[in-house]
């Protein structure tokens, strides 16, 4: 018998936090390159859209932000994938950032935008139903 026991067993279920962290690790780095094309490249993505503006800010403005959004989603993901309550934390919120951020940005890239919303939508799913599994 073991010194420490849990009373939570670990299922198969905990596999979703390590899908949740590599979805995170591939949503960050395709979201980065959105972002860096919209940065280095900004009249590709002119189409679609009203004056180069997304909202209030333009098209550069923007790339920066799905470049940073992409670096920090890269980070979680890694730290999720090591069972850290950081990594999942900070996954949920940045995955909501993601989502938020891709439907504004969806007249300039539609197919790309509801791929990267469906992504957050499952990585907010698995880090939060089996979350608690990755720690024991």
């Amino acid at each position: 018998m073991s010194a420490t026991t849990t009373n939570e067993e670990v299922t198969g279920w905990v596999g979703w936090i390590s899908f949740a962290g590599i979805l995170m690790i591939m949503l960050g780095g395709l979201q980065a390159v959105v972002g860096l094309g919209a940065i280095l490249e900004d009249d590709y993505w002119i189409e679609g859209v009203r004056d180069g503006q997304m909202l209030v800010l333009d098209l550069t403005q923007w790339g920066w932000v799905h470049l940073i959004l992409g670096v920090l989603v890269v980070i979680a993901g890694l730290s999720a994938m090591a069972g850290h309550f950081f990594g999942r934390t900070v996954g949920v919120l940045l995955a909501l950032g993601v989502a938020f951020a891709n439907l504004t940005y969806l007249r300039a890239t539609p197919v790309w935008s509801v791929i990267a919303i469906t992504m957050s939508v499952l990585i907010i799913w698995a880090l939060t139903v089996h979350g608690r599994e990755a720690q024991a």
